[in-house]
């Protein structure tokens, strides 16, 4: 009973934040941690949108954009696995809950390595209650998206070379928002709608990417750099497959036997290509195609 009269008391000293940190510590680093939330959202809300509609996605502004903002996400990510090290995943009992949310928001900006890293450990956390679920479910669809793999919640978009938006490949799309609702996403009709209001989406009702890879990029002029609209796109048994649209942009979905063998893409006027896909560990493949005009 002594013992356990001891113990009780001891509890009532400890600091909220963890058994080898004080109060001063997790005031310290909730204020470092807010600073960094600021850091990461600064470059990401109003300077991202309005350089991109003004600039478009190819231009030195748009880059230059870029740069400044790898360059505090670097610093941020410093900053933040070495308290994620030492001291583990801090819930918002430990921390303030923006610092909290910076934990997530730094780790989803990360490279793809410290993304797996710490996709796990934000896995526990999200068991614990000390991180969401919606922040473990995009961190799922950042990891599959730069893994060339389908997402899973509908989560992540992607620019096309003339700036227009575009909804990431979904596994299993018909059940996206099921899968959606379960860690607390909005449906995909709504979440479009937030992302962009000029875009529609449409639930699918068949699996369309089931055993199936997708290929995606554009198609260039060789002498001018300028997109080639109606560009052919043959598999390899010379079927028509797909064409590239006014920007120079094509989508195709193909069978996995594809893989290993060669794509052959015309237009007339301009010389045909073959170009392998070699993508044996990939659901989505980028491909950049140039042609050259035949000589007259």
């Amino acid at each position: 009973m002594r013992h356990l009269m001891i113990m009780l008391i001891l509890s009532c000293f400890i600091p909220a934040c963890t058994f080898s940190q004080t109060n001063y510590e997790c005031d310290s680093l909730t204020k470092l941690l807010e600073k960094v939330y600021a850091d990461d959202q600064k470059y990401r809300v109003d300077e991202w949108n309005s350089t991109i509609q003004k600039y478009g996605t190819n231009s030195e502004e748009f880059l230059d954009l870029i740069k400044k903002m790898n360059s505090q996400d670097s610093i941020n990510l410093a900053i933040v696995s070495n308290i994620i090290d030492k001291y583990g995943w801090l819930g918002k009992e430990q921390i303030s809950e923006e610092a909290n949310h910076a934990l997530s928001l730094v780790i989803q900006h990360a490279p793809l390595q410290s993304q797996l890293k710490y996709l796990p450990i934000l896995k526990e956390a999200v068991k614990t209650k000390k991180a969401k679920a919606t922040e473990y479910a995009l961190l799922v669809d950042r990891t599959n998206m730069y893994q060339g793999k389908f997402q899973i919640y509908g989560s992540q978009f992607y620019y096309d070379s003339k700036s227009n938006i575009h909804v990431y490949p979904i596994s299993n799309e018909p059940n996206v928002n099921k899968r959606r609702k379960s860690v607390g996403l909005p449906s995909m009709e709504e979440y479009i709608k937030m992302v962009d209001t000029t875009l529609t989406y449409r639930l699918p009702t068949t699996d369309a990417y089931k055993n199936k890879i997708l290929i995606r990029g554009s198609i260039e002029q060789k002498e001018n750099n300028l997109p080639l609209a109606n560009a052919l796109i043959y598999t390899p048994d010379n079927n028509l497959t797909g064409s590239s649209n006014a920007n120079g942009f094509f989508q195709i979905i193909v069978d996995k036997k594809i893989i290993s063998h060669s794509l052959c893409f015309k237009k007339e006027g301009f010389q045909s290509i073959s170009v392998k896909i070699d993508a044996a560990d990939k659901e989505v493949f980028e491909l950049n195609v140039v042609l050259a005009r035949t000589c007259r």
